[in-house]
């Protein structure tokens, strides 16, 4: 099973281009069940500090992919993804 942020990457993947938070939550609801809360909030701490994100996130830096488009939507940051690191199988 993987972590929050690995799976918020699946689902950029899957989804693809730039999403809202509701969008995130359904398609990680509804593949991994409703295992994780606050999806928003670590969606938030993803955000790289290069491109605004928060100095104070816990997350380790491979998992800080997401760029802030507005409130509540994301984009990934593809170059910054190294999927070899992260062992993801994207489908």
């Amino acid at each position: 099973m993987p972590t929050l942020p690995e799976a918020v990457i699946v689902a950029f993947y899957a989804l693809g281009g730039e999403r809202n938070i509701k969008e995130f939550e359904d398609w990680i609801y509804e593949s991994y069940g409703d295992r994780w809360k606050d999806i928003g909030t670590r969606m938030s701490d993803m955000v790289s500090v290069s491109h605004r994100g928060n100095a104070s996130s816990k997350n380790q830096p491979k998992y800080c992919v997401l760029i802030k488009v507005s409130r509540g939507k994301y984009c990934l940051i593809e170059d910054e993804i190294n999927k070899e690191d992260l062992k993801l199988q994207i489908y």
